[in-house]
């Protein structure tokens, strides 16, 4: 197992200071698949979003609602595409019964909502999400 985290400000899309939330998850997606997870587990912040009280504005911190449904699909992307790393099953060696039994299914997750108090919002970040 592992972990990875980046430090990142930002919103997914738009201005440049919202690339760089959703380069550093982009960032760590590839470093996931060069490890080649068996599975993934997320620690979802939803407190990320403009406005929560916990969000740290001041450090760019001012995720829209329809960040955290990008940011669901980037993810979810990554899990349905199997990719586990060079542990992978090619066309060539399936045929030769090679590859392990995880190949060409995708990878489990799981994830755990740690922080979001922008009760307003919360439900309709966590959809988003988890629809994405």
């Amino acid at each position: 197992g592992g972990n990875s985290g980046s430090r990142a400000k930002g919103g997914v899309g738009g201005s440049d200071k919202d690339i760089s939330y959703r380069e550093a998850l982009l960032e760590g997606l590839r470093e996931m698949r060069r490890y080649g997870p068996d599975a993934v587990i997320v620690s979802f912040g939803a407190d990320t979003v403009k406005g929560d009280p916990d969000s740290i504005d001041s450090a760019g911190m001012a995720l829209t609602i329809d960040d955290f449904k990008e940011m669901g699909n980037l993810i979810r992307s990554f899990l349905l595409c199997g990719d586990r790393g060079d542990r992978t099953t090619t066309a060539s060696n399936k045929a030769e019964g090679e590859g392990d039994a995880h190949s060409n299914s995708s990878i489990p997750l799981l994830v755990v909502q740690e922080g979001g108090y922008h009760m307003d919002v919360i439900d309709d970040i966590a959809r988003n999400f988890l629809l994405g």
